[in-house]
């Protein structure tokens, strides 16, 4: 007889997610953290229960900050979010970019696509232009690191042994540092860029001129872009 029963099978939809959608339909409260949030905005909106997917938007809109921006910005654009993902994006534009490049553990994962769109931004804020420079340096030197809290930090290489990124995250950041506005920036810090170039872990790449000297001439002064909004 119990096998006669009728069933309801779930598909793409956690078990747990969809019990806390059915609480919320029967009117019993939903606690949420970003985790949660973000499973259940992608089940409400799949099951157009949009009073709760609006409200697990809300939720998340409100929970980014300069360490979890780029993870959730990737997980947005997974669940559909789109709120969110421009939310994300106008907290790397507005005076943030090189706090986060700092503080969220995601940044050298970013897209490079999505990099450049914050950088032809006209929108976008900064407190200098060395800023945007060494954001820049850290999302592509970084690429190869541990996730922080990894249990692989602690026998990881040291950075000057390991190897250098790929040739093509390489070409993303001199098409990346053509996007900087040098001439906003002092002589001397200009000059100290160029030293940071110098020790810049780069590919090895055959019939070229030297990497470094490729990054050098990138970080010449040129027909500039209008100047970004400074704080």
């Amino acid at each position: 007889a119990g096998s006669s029963r009728p069933r309801l099978v779930l598909r793409g939809t956690e078990p747990w997610c969809f019990d806390l959608l059915l609480r919320y339909v029967h009117g019993l409260q939903v606690a949420l953290d970003v985790d949660m949030a973000l499973t259940l905005y992608h089940a409400a909106d799949y099951y157009e229960v949009l009073p709760l997917r609006d409200g697990c938007c809300a939720f998340l809109l409100d929970a980014v900050d300069q360490a979890n921006c780029i993870s959730l910005l990737c997980r947005s654009q997974t669940v559909g979010c789109e709120p969110l993902e421009t939310r994300c994006v106008e907290l790397l534009a507005y005076d943030h970019l090189a706090a986060v490049s700092k503080r969220d553990c995601a940044f050298a994962s970013l897209d490079p696509r999505l990099l450049e769109r914050v950088l032809r931004r006209d929108t976008l804020v900064c407190a200098t232009e060395e800023e945007t420079v060494l954001a820049l340096l850290r999302w592509y030197d970084d690429a190869d690191l541990p996730a922080a809290g990894s249990t692989s930090h602690a026998t990881s290489q040291s950075s000057d042994d390991r190897p250098p990124p790929s040739e093509e995250r390489y070409g993303w950041l001199l098409r990346l540092l053509r996007h900087v506005r040098w001439n906003l920036l002092p002589p001397a810090s200009h000059q100290a860029l160029i030293g940071r170039f110098a020790r810049l872990r780069t590919p090895m790449l055959d019939g070229s001129p030297s990497a470094s000297a490729g990054l050098q001439e990138h970080a010449s002064p040129r027909a500039e872009p209008p100047p970004r909004r400074r704080r």
